[in-house]
């Protein structure tokens, strides 16, 4: 309890009266105030006030009965609540509170202090609603003193399945209206169909679960007493407004084709630790739904090291030493922030594959790798004063790859790489001359011949030959590894007499530039820190808090 006072002003009477405006009876006047000397207000007292008076309406309908029946042949809830003073042995302690002559008015009293320990609740009134302050736009909902990130978890979507974990806020993306209020623990079906963005309930005991329109409130109730309802039938029931089929669209919102940036903007109620779900993958931060020509894109807009805590167990085993993680969680950072806006036009920042980093929700979060993203928090790697978009890969196979473009991006090298222990050493893979043809070069016709004609330092292939009865065409080793999903461009390329077929023998995985992460591991299993590491795979390189300002980052590893 914090203090409440509540005084029966010397047994002052107030006058109560009727609808015609006749004085009906006379009831103490109550003065409340709490410690902190706020009165409560009348809004909140005419709630507490009209909960008891349902509760002794409904009593007037019960059949008399004496409460202290002890045959207790039949009793209401309220009956039963005046038994406390005939079924307890309170011994010398028996106040008024327990008669049930005074139980309505006790209970008066209880309903007043409790709303004095929580003040700052407030009572609904139908006829005087507090609205919040209107919000400018929807970016101000983003918090302002961390980074954010915008991840592209789909694009072309014509239909997703949302779930509201924690309660969410479904805001206009370029004004900031506030357009709906989603329960926690409820799952919707959004899809966009004639410029008409849309959510209907997943289940049935969604359908209450939404507001929207004047429903829209920011206060909480604080006493409801609802009337007692009737048992219908179900053809009755299907005709109250409420009861709506499964299918209905409880929202919709119309957007204007002309304009950019469009779409909802869905905001957890626990800002950025609220937690929704988007085609039952759980994630962190806030939801963009953004209108892309006739269908949406799904944009994840959360917290950049709450990102890391998805990325760096989906890049790297969780089971690697604690020094390897904490190299990887630096250069997933580094790579994240020198690439903010890599996909402006498309609304986007980075992607959630293999494009740009793996990026797969809260499932994908663990224990060690959390620790590795706490232990770096804000630590990325910087040359010449900016930072580092740091590649990695999974094992060069013995070097590392230089970047083409060598002349600005000089802390790349081909540096020896300890990744023996990779499962990735050595592979073999096989194409048919038809899988060749239609992977590679439709138009060169029946293809007769493929050989590697120039290599680069560590030896990958950099380009081919591809030779055809129609015509020969040159192809870049990168363009056939994507073509044929070969584990990288390390590799020798034979015909097979028997067979016919093009056997590709190579080692390594990924492309080869930057960290390898076997090697890293192996130097962590050495005893080599995460600075060490970074340093080794990344020349000339200073590692430092991006959160410090310019005039204070120094070196920390």
């Amino acid at each position: 309890m914090t203090g409440a006072l509540v005084d029966i002003a010397n047994n002052q009477k107030s006058p109560i009266l009727t609808k015609s405006g006749a004085e009906a009876s006379l009831v103490p006047s109550f003065k409340v105030t709490s410690s902190d000397q706020k009165s409560i207000s009348e809004s909140e007292m005419a709630a507490a006030i009209a909960c008891v008076v349902a509760y002794m309406e409904e009593e007037k309908t019960c059949p008399s009965k004496d409460i202290q029946d002890k045959d207790n042949v039949y009793l209401s809830n309220w009956g039963r609540t005046g038994l406390i003073s005939t079924k307890r042995k309170l011994g010398a302690f028996d106040p008024f509170i327990f008669k049930s002559k005074s139980l309505w008015r006790s209970l008066i009293l209880l309903l007043v202090l409790n709303l004095t320990i929580a003040p700052n609740v407030n009572a609904q009134n139908s006829e005087n609603i507090e609205q919040g302050e209107p919000v400018s736009t929807a970016s101000a909902l983003i918090k302002t003193n961390s980074k954010t990130i915008r991840i592209s978890l789909g694009q072309g979507l014509s239909s997703a399945q949302l779930g509201s974990l924690d309660g969410m806020e479904v805001l206009d993306a370029r004004t900031g209206e506030l357009c709906a209020q989603l329960k926690a623990q409820s799952q919707w079906n959004l899809s966009f169909a004639n410029s008409t963005l849309s959510l209907t309930p997943s289940r049935f005991v969604d359908l209450n679960k939404i507001a929207s329109g004047p429903e829209l409130t920011t206060t909480q109730v604080i006493a409801l007493a609802p009337p007692r309802l009737p048992v219908m039938k179900q053809s009755v029931y299907s005709t109250i407004p409420w009861a709506k089929s499964r299918s209905a669209s409880l929202f919709n919102r119309k957007f204007e084709s002309a304009l950019t940036d469009q779409g909802l903007l869905l905001v957890p109620a626990k800002d950025n630790d609220g937690i929704f779900t988007l085609n039952n993958r759980p994630y962190r931060g806030s939801l963009f739904v953004r209108i892309q020509g006739g269908k949406f894109q799904a944009i994840n807009i959360v917290n950049l090291e709450d990102y890391l805590l998805s990325v760096l167990p989906s890049e790297m085993p969780s089971a690697w030493p604690l020094e390897a993680l904490k190299a990887q969680s630096i250069a997933a950072r580094s790579y994240a922030l020198a690439n903010l806006n890599k996909h402006a036009k498309e609304g986007y920042d980075l992607g959630s594959g293999t494009e740009d980093q793996v990026y797969r929700g809260v499932l994908q979060e663990k224990e060690r790798t959390n620790k590795a993203v706490q232990e770096t928090t804000g630590l990325v790697m910087t040359h010449n004063n900016k930072i580092v978009p740091a590649f990695y890969h999974s094992s060069s196979a013995g070097f590392t790859e230089t970047h083409p473009n060598n002349s600005k991006l000089t802390y790349l090298k081909s540096i020896h790489d300890y990744d023996q222990a990779s499962p990735h050493s050595a592979w073999r893979l096989s194409f048919s001359p038809g899988q060749l043809a239609q992977s590679l070069g439709p138009s060169v016709g029946r293809v007769l011949g493929l050989m590697a004609i120039e290599r680069t330092q560590s030896q990958r292939v950099k380009t081919l030959m591809l030779m055809g009865d129609t015509t020969n065409s040159l192809i870049s080793g990168d363009a056939v590894r994507k073509a044929l999903k070969l584990p990288s461009t390390n590799f020798n390329v034979i015909c097979d007499s028997q067979s016919g077929n093009y056997v590709f023998s190579g080692q390594g995985f990924g492309h080869g530039m930057g960290m390898s992460q076997w090697g890293a591991r192996s130097l962590a299993e050495h005893g080599w820190g995460a600075g060490e590491i970074l340093h080794h795979f990344y020349r000339d390189v200073h590692v430092v808090n991006a959160l410090e300002s310019d005039e204070t980052k120094n070196s920390v590893l």
